[in-house]
């Protein structure tokens, strides 16, 4: 049966882990993530989904799902996503790697629970459903 995500925090000391069901990811969530936001225009932009990192500066990252799905950080960044400083200011080259290395880092854990999710699925149930 699909379980939701839930956060779970041990102690004080250490950061929320993420778990679903009997999975249990053993990696820390960076709690600067929670002002990173995925979504999406299916009416307009049926292919494409949208990062925002609300939190200053201020950033969208548009890019499309099937050019993005296996392109690696460089090409991702040169060719397909489509950064824009939401507060007008581009900072400095420093802080914009800093700040797609980070973009990139949340894809890669939102991809990575989205696997996991699937993974417990109850494929049969799964099978029932289409039926």
């Amino acid at each position: 049966m699909n379980q939701p995500l839930n956060m779970v925090k041990k102690n004080n000391n250490k950061p929320p882990r993420l778990t679903t069901g009997a999975n249990i990811f053993n990696m820390n969530i960076p709690e600067k993530f929670k002002n990173y936001f995925v979504g999406e225009n299916k009416m307009f932009f049926p292919d494409e989904e949208f990062i925002f990192k609300m939190n200053y500066p201020r950033v969208f990252v548009r890019y499309s799902l099937d050019d993005g799905y296996f392109a690696d950080f460089d090409e991702f960044f040169a060719n397909i996503a489509e950064v824009q400083y939401i507060d007008g200011e581009r900072p400095s080259e420093k802080e914009h790697i800093a700040i797609i290395t980070d973009i990139w880092n949340f894809l890669a854990l939102d991809e990575r629970m989205l696997e996991n999710d699937m993974a417990d699925i109850d494929i049969e149930e799964w099978e029932e459903d289409d039926d």
